[in-house]
């Protein structure tokens, strides 16, 4: 409805060093579209972290509730790709021989524990 696009770019490229799954990713999400004032409070939004847009003001003038929910729903999605890419780095942890991640109490066990059912799916 807002003639936004949201793109995702991953690159990955495999460690010599481990099994090809471990290696380094580098992630770009661009958001364009056709109304520049709109891209600029979801970014104001999305950078400010807490802000609901409450206080925006763009170009002298206030944003529209309607354009605020539009805006808190886009910078939802991308918080949530952000802290799933996030989750995926530290599932794929490099050295795995160096050290034991299934030993009780290890980092990688309680954070697999943390996983809902779907993330554990999806992981």
């Amino acid at each position: 409805d807002w003639d936004v696009v949201v793109h995702y770019e991953l690159s990955f490229v495999s460690s010599p060093y481990h099994i090809p799954m471990v290696g380094t990713a580098h992630v770009k999400i661009e958001l364009s579209g056709s109304d520049g004032d709109f891209i600029q409070t979801v970014k104001k939004m999305f950078i400010s972290h807490n802000n609901t847009g409450d206080n925006l003001v763009q170009q002298g003038r206030r944003i529209s509730a309607i354009s605020k929910i539009a805006a808190e729903k886009i910078c939802k999605l991308l918080r949530w790709i952000r802290k799933e890419d996030y989750l995926e780095s530290y599932l794929c942890l490099p050295g795995w021989g160096d050290i034991n991640h299934f030993a009780v109490g290890s980092s990688f066990l309680r954070r697999h524990e943390s996983l809902t059912v779907l993330q554990r799916y999806r992981h």
